[in-house]
């Protein structure tokens, strides 16, 4: 009786932690797709902006101001660290492209993560279930 309490107890628990590093995992998974939506949307402006059109510019805390783009054919990139490059528009977007491969390969390894983890959370809450029958 006391062994079944026990395990009663160990998935449980373990039901619990499961269930907490997926919503963590689907965090993460939701981060790395605004950041492939934001260079996506890079790429995109990059392709459409010619030199001497007027845009507007985020300033942060919704804040934009008009701006006139006088050269568009050198670009600051982040690349992470704080570290931005000046590069050409087309390197520009090679390198955003790039950055996309990477984050779409991170989003596929959490999708395998999360649904590793919600397999096994389905395998606890059966063992539980059979535990508590077992009583």
């Amino acid at each position: 009786m006391a062994g079944a309490n026990q395990d009663v107890q160990r998935l449980s628990q373990e039901y619990e932690e499961l269930g907490e590093a997926i919503q963590q995992l689907q965090q993460a998974k939701a981060q790395v797709e605004a950041q492939i939506n934001g260079c996506e949307g890079a790429v995109e402006s990059l392709e459409s902006i010619d030199s001497g059109e007027d845009i507007l510019v985020s300033l942060g805390g919704d804040t934009r101001i008009r701006a006139n783009v006088e050269d568009i054919e050198e670009v600051l990139v982040g690349v992470g660290a704080d570290v931005t490059l000046e590069l050409e528009r087309g390197e520009a977007v090679e390198q955003l492209e790039e950055k996309i491969d990477k984050l779409e390969a991170q989003k596929k390894d959490l999708d395998a993560e999360i649904q590793d983890k919600e397999e096994r959370l389905q395998e606890v809450a059966q063992q539980a279930q059979q535990a508590q029958l077992g009583r």
